[in-house]
């Protein structure tokens, strides 16, 4: 799949910065594995405030077919930039959110990613019973 893979053009706004290229996918991650636990980005951090925009080139296309060999002996050959807010046109292709899959919009549609503020907590009993406190 990655050797048929067609470039396509992107243009990216990642905290009102554009980024523009041809390039053969995006991921705008918040953890650093995508896919079927694929390492895609090492710098991800689910706590930093940031999201990670990836992006793959075409001239990085025979390097991200190596690594896919063996994803956890180096790190990915992907460009990384870090924001806050993240906004692009959705044109064309397919997108994916968590585990769905969304057919191509029948016209451009905006699209703006941001993290909310406040961060999940998870609360967690104790099963000790308080047992080996001080």
């Amino acid at each position: 799949m990655m050797q048929e893979a067609e470039p396509e053009r992107f243009e990216i706004g990642i905290d009102g910065e554009v980024f523009a290229g041809d390039f053969l996918f995006v991921e705008i991650l918040n953890l650093g594995r995508t896919g079927p636990a694929l390492p895609i980005s090492f710098a991800a951090a689910p706590d930093d405030g940031l999201l990670d925009v990836v992006f793959l080139f075409e001239g990085d296309r025979a390097r991200m077919s190596r690594w896919l060999t063996d994803p956890d002996g180096a790190p990915s050959p992907v460009t990384t930039r870090k924001g806050r807010k993240i906004d692009f046109k959705w044109e064309r292709g397919h997108a994916r959110i968590d585990d769905r899959v969304y057919l191509p919009p029948s016209s451009a549609t905006p699209i703006k990613i941001k993290l909310e503020r406040d961060s999940l907590r998870v609360l967690v009993p104790d099963l000790n019973g308080g047992a080996g406190r001080n």
